[in-house]
């Protein structure tokens, strides 16, 4: 598992370990790590990217490209690698004995994510072929055997094996790790080099001499992982010598101006810069004079190429500097920028804020940017930002950061000023409904929307946006990034993409279903949808309501958009309406739910143009209930720790604010005896905020049976989603949270714990109410 392979930073004396595994957590970072990119290159398939594949394929005629970026992002400047190895794990059975490793010096890319639509419809047109297999297009800026930048730049030589391609490691060599792990040590050297210039980080080539398939970063487990031993550095003092903004001139188009400052605290001396555009580099400009602190020189250069108007990744141009005296860091001798990116203008006076602000866009277009990726973008978005100026002078794409202000913060509202909101979420009020927050699970960067990678999913099969149980997803998961949601990511291409589109960017026609408890069809049920206005909702009264016909469906009136929009359901979409709150209601009980405007628009990015069905998941019991029972009072109970039964008495006293210690590892369980079969249907367990298990599963089985019989009647996925969304506040610090399966007979309810939970979970109350009989049923 992943979760498993969660980044460690920890001290050991003065040396600090850290493992890079792409998408693992790393202490004191703001973000996940997602710098980690590999891919095979094949000489079989010369033109093909194969950056998207689970694994990797080594042998004749093969090479794996891996990089792991922003390594001085983690390890800070000055910092000293004193171990680094490369633990690969294999991915089936070939275990070869030697490998060629070397550095890479120039930069490629790694290809788009893997899009299972896109699979299936080249798979039919093969079909329709007799068979024969389709070539696809290469994809744009990506790696192949032929080229390191598809479409763009070759490589010197094919299979990046010219001397200007790559640079053998002499001591790097392969060191068995288990049956299914192989490392790759004496990378020590050559991870310093990328850690004190990160611009020159372009990874490893690796060539084993036999075939071997090895997991890759877009696995699901095993990925590869970089592990760095290093002794942090000292402040840097001193000259430094830094390349702090490339401007496009507004006299010429065409010219571009690099400003190179010394932004240390001592004189520097002379220094070479060099031009790169589309990551060739030009002829060099020898500077002899040293530069005083706060000192700045300019060097212009006129560049003939042109943006392409759809993706904005692929002409960079970058100015370079290589000191000849004491530079007290090297990772600022370098700026990229893009030419077609989108300028912005900071006001920030200190350098240090400055410094700041670099950070930020590096983040944005390094990893934020190409990151967050999605079925309708696999490379993520192409926009990328540049910075104009440090004075606002009247650009439209201006702000000025707090002073002191974190990168992240930056990058956030950096993300803003393209023209993404900042917050969506929504403020209750003046409305009879228990007290839900709207912010979903995953919402990342933004706060709001879904960061989760979706490609594995067919379009018609929507994302689930609550933690509710469904098979599908048992075997295909959804790895969120907490970078960009797909809204945002969408929003941001959208400019680039020369196909008409209208917005609200919404289905023409939008379907709900609505499930109960159990995640089954609701037939029947009233829907009351209440707009927001403002992000505030005040207004009791429905905008609209329907009724669910015997599918659980319901369609949406599409409503007028205003100027320049198409009608749909949420109407205008100005002056933040662009949310309902659902009140549900059958068998006598009422449940709420949100609908988003960018959950609908997200179905629509996923190719669901013509129509979308919705599902929208309440809480609904499958029969009216008898409140005036509760069948566990004072039952008999027992649990997988053999605590006695008077000490668990107390989870069926019926008083919340006694409770009870529970076994806490995966698998342990509690069990009510009901006495007899009895019609059930909803379960409440009440305790402290999150102090039970975060993941667990209801069994029943009837008088007869064993629990090795059991049968799932609800499931938690996640327990502090349903505390902050559909709990009830029974008493101080006492959350209730009710489960309303299938209506169903059973004498046995075993609560079984599904994840590990810290020692000290803790259960106060377990209630049962049964379903009426139908005799009974008004």
């Amino acid at each position: 598992m992943l979760a498993l392979l969660l980044v460690l930073g920890h001290v050991q004396g003065a040396t600090v370990h850290v493992d890079l595994v792409r998408g693992a957590s790393i202490p004191g970072q703001p973000l996940r790590y997602w710098e980690a990119a590999d891919t095979t290159i094949d000489s079989t398939t010369p033109d093909s990217n194969l950056g998207g594949d689970n694994t990797m394929v080594g042998g004749e005629g093969k090479a794996m490209l891996v990089r792991f970026g922003g390594i001085d992002r983690i390890v800070g400047p000055g910092a000293k690698i004193v171990k680094a190895r490369l633990v690969l794990a294999y991915a089936g059975r070939d275990r070869p004995t030697r490998v060629s490793v070397a550095e890479m010096l120039t930069p490629w890319g790694e290809g788009p994510r893997k899009v299972l639509n896109a699979s299936i419809r080249r798979g039919l047109r093969e079909m329709a072929a007799g068979g024969h297999s389709i070539r696809e297009g290469t994809p744009r800026w990506s790696a192949t055997w032929r080229e390191r930048r598809a479409g763009f730049v070759s490589w010197q030589e094919p299979g990046a094996q010219g001397s200007g391609d790559s640079r053998a490691i002499p001591d790097a060599r392969l060191e068995p790790v288990g049956d299914d792990h192989v490392a790759i040590a004496g990378l020590d050297a050559a991870v310093q080099r990328m850690a004190d210039r990160d611009f020159d980080n372009h990874g490893f080539r690796l060539a084993f001499d036999a075939p071997v398939e090895l997991f890759s970063s877009e696995a699901m487990d095993s990925r590869p992982r970089l592990e760095i031993d290093y002794l942090p550095g000292a402040p840097p003092s001193g000259p430094d010598l830094a390349v702090t903004l490339i401007e496009h001139s507004s006299a010429d188009e065409s010219t571009w101006i690099a400003h190179v400052r010394n932004v240390g605290d001592a004189v520097s001396g002379g220094f070479v810069g060099r031009w790169l555009v589309q990551e060739r580099p030009g002829s060099s400009v020898e500077i002899d004079r040293g530069l005083k602190p706060g000192e700045e020189q300019t060097f212009a250069i006129q560049v003939q190429q042109k943006a392409m108007r759809e993706d904005h990744r692929t002409s960079p141009i970058a100015f370079q500097i290589d000191p000849k005296g004491s530079d007290a860091r090297s990772d600022n001798d370098f700026l990229e920028v893009q030419e077609g990116a989108r300028p912005v203008a900071l006001a920030l006076d200190d350098p240090t804020d400055q410094a700041r602000a670099r950070d930020a866009v590096r983040l944005l277009n390094d990893v934020v940017l190409p990151q967050s990726r999605f079925s309708f973008a696999p490379d993520g978005v192409l926009e990328r930002v540049r910075i104009q100026a440090f004075s606002q002078q009247g650009a439209a794409n201006s702000y000025a950061p707090d002073k002191g202000a974190a990168p992240i913060s930056i990058a956030r509202h950096l993300v803003g000023l393209l023209g993404t909101s900042l917050d969506r979420i929504v403020t209750v009020s003046k409305v009879s409904a228990p007290d839900r927050t709207c912010g979903p699970l995953f919402g990342g960067l933004l706060h709001w929307g879904d960061t989760r990678y979706e490609g594995y999913l067919p379009p018609q099969i929507e994302v689930p946006y609550e933690p509710i149980y469904r098979p599908v997803f048992e075997a295909i998961r959804l790895e969120p990034t907490d970078l960009l949601c797909a809204t945002a990511v969408a929003e941001l291409n959208r400019p680039l993409d020369p196909r008409p589109q209208s917005p609200p960017y919404m289905p023409s026609t939008v379907l709900v279903r609505a499930l109960d408890g159990a995640g089954r069809e609701a037939p029947g049920v009233n829907l009351d949808f209440l707009q927001t206005y403002g992000d505030v909702l005040d207004d009791p009264k429905p905008t609209f309501s329907l009724t669910t016909d015997s599918n659980g469906i319901a369609i949406l009136p599409n409503r007028e958009g205003g100027p320049g929009l198409r009608a749909n359901p949420f109407g205008k979409l100005d002056n933040g309406n662009a949310s309902f709150l659902i009140k549900a209601t059958t068998n006598g009980e009422s449940e709420w739910a949100w609908l988003h405007a960018w959950r609908v628009q997200d179905s629509y990015s996923r190719g669901n143009a013509a129509a979308a069905i919705i599902e929208i998941p309440f809480n609904l019991p499958a029969a009216p209930l008898d409140r005036n029972v509760n069948l566990a009072k004072d039952r008999l109970v027992s649990d997988s720790t053999n605590l006695l039964p008077a000490r668990l008495a107390a989870l069926v006293d019926g008083n919340p604010s006694t409770d009870v210690a529970v076994g806490a590892k995966a698998g342990d369980w509690i069990e009510i005896d009901l006495g007899r079969d009895r019609p059930v249907g909803e379960v409440r367990l009440t305790f402290d905020d999150l102090s039970f298990w975060d993941r667990y599963d209801l069994l029943t089985y009837g008088t007869g049976q064993t629990a090795a019989e059991a049968i799932p009647w609800a499931r938690e996925m996640n327990l502090g989603w349903s505390i902050s969304n559909r709990s009830d506040v029974v008493g101080p610090g006492r959350f209730q949270v009710a489960y309303r399966g299938p209506s169903a007979r059973f004498r046995f309810l075993r609560i079984v714990n599904r994840s590990d939970a810290a020692p000290g979970a803790r259960l106060a109350e377990i209630s049962v109410t049964p379903a009426r009989p139908p005799d009974a049923q008004p």
